[in-house]
């Protein structure tokens, strides 16, 4: 289809405009000439979503056509590049600017950029073929529906759009203000119904799904699960009250960089590209994930036990403490790496662990093993137990037949 691959060209050319030009007002803004600091934040966490949705989603467009879930990423990055030029423009007119337009600028940034989150969850339920996973899921389209008109209902109620913004909704409905909160707690809570269903439907596709589509559901899965952890402990933190300025902006830039890791995980497991490398991934995350928190716990540990401890003996500072915990932990890294590689290994790929052995093993026999008749009865064995294939040949280079 021509159409639909010019279609999203087009697109994406125009939502990447869109982010230039956002990222340049926010340049702007954050150097303001005019002496006058504008009344809002800044949103180039929206820059990067709308750049990396986008980017994904016209890729997915045009590499497999006729699949809606390229679509539904390609809008949402639309939506947030969008989004992110109206914040700004509002930003610069509303405060140095003094430019027109600037609250229905506003509006466009806070009222339709809601929309991205019912395309997302709505991409992960068709993923990765386009189809709910069964008839069942099917009145999701319609929740979906209502979400975003409820949503977008929002855009009327009275009063001020930000608390920073110096003038009131061009669009409020005066009196309306009760009617439209209802409705927007209705709108919310249905966005995280979407997003429960949009969860569960991938956990059950992971589960019942083999081969290749099983691959694709663990990219996806994991990009989730790296996000729900992520989204969990910058919660704990912001309610905890113990975040700063850098600490703000190191944990915004982390829960930005998973947001953007979902859509290129879909990418990567619709386009199959490198699809199996997925496992070496888990792998790795789950050994250097409990590292971390091993290491961290007994460095925090070491630090408050031994500088208790120096303290009632000697009555000295926790600069010794610091110091004998940091060597403590730089000599445990190693042998701790091993042995967390060898417990992951067991208990999630316990096929591995077990060929591993089993290889490891035979290696050990075959240096004292010189009958060339017990060496191949050993190696077939090995072959059949450890990869379980349905049939084995073994070739033995100068003999005239081969043995099976």
């Amino acid at each position: 289809m021509p159409g639909s691959r010019s279609a999203a060209i087009s697109t994406w050319c125009v939502t990447a405009a869109m982010i230039a030009a956002g990222l340049a007002l926010n340049v702007v803004n954050l150097d303001s000439n005019a002496g006058i600091s504008p009344p809002l934040d800044h949103d180039i966490v929206f820059s990067l979503w709308g750049a990396i949705y986008s980017t994904v989603g016209a890729v997915v467009a045009i590499r497999r056509r006729g699949l809606v879930v390229g679509w539904l990423l390609l809008g949402a990055g639309f939506i947030f590049a969008l989004g992110s030029l109206c914040f700004e423009y509002a930003n610069w007119a509303l405060g140095p600017g003094s430019w027109p337009g600037g609250s229905w600028a506003l509006w466009v940034a806070e009222t339709p950029s809601a929309l991205a989150l019912v395309l997302i969850p709505l991409a992960l339920l068709l993923f990765p073929d386009g189809r709910f996973i069964s008839a069942r899921w099917r009145p999701l389209t319609g929740v979906s529906v209502l979400t975003a008109v409820c949503l977008l209902a929002i855009g009327v109620a009275p009063g001020r759009l930000d608390p920073a913004a110096p003038g009131p909704n061009p669009l409020g409905i005066e009196g309306a203000r009760t009617v439209v909160d209802a409705v927007g707690v209705v709108g919310w809570v249905l966005a995280l119904v979407l997003f429960a269903a949009a969860g569960a439907a991938t956990v059950l596709r992971l589960r019942r799904s083999t081969g290749a589509t099983h691959q694709q559901m663990k990219w996806v899965c994991y990009a989730a699960a790296v996000l729900g952890v992520v989204w969990a402990q910058w919660t704990v933190l912001y309610l905890a009250g113990v975040m700063g300025d850098v600490m703000f902006a190191v944990e915004l830039s982390i829960v930005a960089a998973a947001m953007a890791g979902v859509p290129v995980a879909m990418g990567i497991a619709i386009l199959r590209y490198r699809l199996y490398g997925i496992d070496v991934i888990i792998r790795k995350t789950l050994v250097y994930a409990a590292l971390i928190a091993i290491l961290g716990a007994a460095y925090i540990g070491g630090v408050v036990l031994l500088s208790v401890a120096l303290r009632s003996l000697t009555g000295g500072t926790g600069a010794v403490a610091v110091t004998v915990s940091t060597l403590g932990v730089a000599a445990m890294f190693q042998p701790l790496r091993r042995r967390v590689q060898h417990a992951v290994d067991r208990r999630f790929y316990r096929d591995r662990y077990d060929s591993a052995r089993i290889v490891g093993r035979f290696n050990h026999r075959m240096r004292d093993q010189i009958d060339l008749g017990a060496l191949e009865t050993e190696l077939l064995a090995v072959v059949s137990t450890a990869l379980q294939p349905a049939s084995v040949r073994l070739w033995i280079r100068g003999d005239a037949s081969d043995r099976l």
